[in-house]
């Protein structure tokens, strides 16, 4: 996924922050989700499914989320209304924090391991069920076939699952791919969570050093938090 220009990064990394802010979700993490998934444009589309924006969220997802939270973020309207809101970088943000929170309990509670980036991303993509089966099968034999685990999942995204040469990928193989794509966070997962908290990534939190964001990125968080050097000047 190729970055958007800098003016458009400019634009969604304050509303990403503010996410973070408001929902206790790490901003590296958020910020490079979006990378991930859009290059930070938040006009986004994809070719092959209905999912739109910063978060790529797809309809049915959206909407759900908008039933549940939509209306502590000002998020209403009819269907087509709520559908838009996808393309707005803070109500995305917004709703990918809540997503992430929702999906970091379900892990905890299903599979009960260590969530980190990795895992939240997982569970993003394939759905916290179908995250949980697959690092519970990484857990047991990491050899095992990820697509005979997932075979819904894996007829629509085979270049996930299945290699260049169309062999099927080991469910170890499928979740290296996903930490590749947040290089840097593995070192530093979240501590495990005691019975009934929720586990979040915030090693990086709010954060412009991260090894996860991309140099305009780091840039531009920096003029963000830089002081201002305007103002009337004493004589």
């Amino acid at each position: 996924m190729s970055l958007a220009p800098v003016s458009a990064q400019s634009a969604v990394l304050p509303a990403i922050r503010a996410a973070a802010r408001a929902s206790g979700v790490d901003f590296a993490y958020l910020a490079k989700q979006a990378e991930v998934e859009s290059g930070l444009n938040p006009s986004a589309k994809a070719k092959t499914s209905t999912a739109t924006g910063l978060y790529q969220f797809i309809e049915s997802t959206w909407l759900a989320m908008a039933e549940k939270h939509g209306a502590r973020y000002g998020l209403s309207g009819g269907r087509e209304d709520l559908l838009a809101a996808r393309e707005d970088p803070q109500m995305a943000a917004y709703m990918a924090a809540e997503l992430a929170k929702e999906n970091a309990a379900a892990l905890q509670a299903s599979w009960g391991g260590e969530v980190g980036a990795t895992e939240l991303y997982l569970a993003h993509f394939l759905g916290a069920s179908g995250a949980a089966d697959l690092l519970s099968a990484r857990d047991a034999d990491a050899e095992a076939s990820a697509a005979a685990l997932l075979p819904a999942a894996a007829s629509a995204n085979r270049g996930v699952f299945y290699g260049p040469d169309g062999a099927a990928r080991s469910v170890a193989e499928v979740y290296d791919r996903f930490a590749a794509k947040f290089s840097g966070q593995q070192a530093a997962q979240a501590p495990r969570a005691a019975p009934g908290q929720i586990p979040f990534v915030r090693e990086a939190a709010l954060s412009t050093q991260s090894p996860l964001l991309n140099p305009v990125a780091v840039m531009l968080l920096a003029q963000l938090d830089a002081p201002s050097t305007g103002g009337t000047q004493q004589k």
